[in-house]
């Protein structure tokens, strides 16, 4: 069995990235980001959250806003948890490993230097 999960994904960030605390203090930014799919009538928009972990997740918080365009290169992985109802719940989630800035935003605001990280 070939043991592959590499995945890379450009959108739009949907909110600006979010900053805090993980295991033993490094630092994990959230995002969530919206895909499109297809064209025209079929044009589909998927959302997905996304982590990025370390100094990076800091640098990205720094710089990219809502409606950034980024490609993230990383891998999925599967959270689970249970609800306070008891209910079993679960999502995909993108860690990314690298990324980059994409297009400015559509509303012509100006994003700092394009910047990549490695993790």
């Amino acid at each position: 069995m070939i043991r592959l999960n590499h995945l890379t994904v450009a959108g739009n960030l949907c909110a600006d990235p979010e900053l805090r605390s993980g295991v033993a203090g490094k630092e994990v930014a959230s995002a969530r980001l919206a895909v499109a799919d297809g064209y025209g009538e079929k044009e589909k928009t998927h959302f997905f959250d996304v982590k990025i972990f370390g100094t990076h997740a800091t640098s990205i918080c720094a710089h990219a806003r809502k409606g950034s365009c980024i490609v993230f290169e990383g891998r999925l992985t599967m959270e689970s948890w249970e609800s306070k109802e008891g209910e079993k719940k679960s999502r995909v989630v993108i860690v990314a490993h690298r990324w980059q800035f994409g297009a400015p935003p559509r509303d012509g605001a100006k994003v700092a230097k394009s910047e990549e990280g490695d993790f």
